[in-house]
């Protein structure tokens, strides 16, 4: 649940890092695109939990 609140509280100086540095371009990153790629990723999770597949919940997060 931090992971979800502490963008909104604390902003986002992590993004800014060498791991979200040209991957998407910055007008495209609206609160929208990020939701949705957030409930995929929780999606993905409960995928691979139900059916017992080993899976990286940040990798999830990491690709979204």
């Amino acid at each position: 649940m931090a992971n979800f609140i502490g963008p909104f509280n604390f902003g986002t100086a992590q993004a800014t890092t060498v791991v979200g540095k040209g991957i998407i371009q910055p007008s495209f990153s609206t609160v929208d695109v990020i939701f949705a790629g957030l409930v995929g990723a929780i999606f993905w999770d409960l995928i691979t939990w139900y059916f017992g597949l080993p899976s990286s919940s940040s990798h999830a997060l990491v690709e979204a």
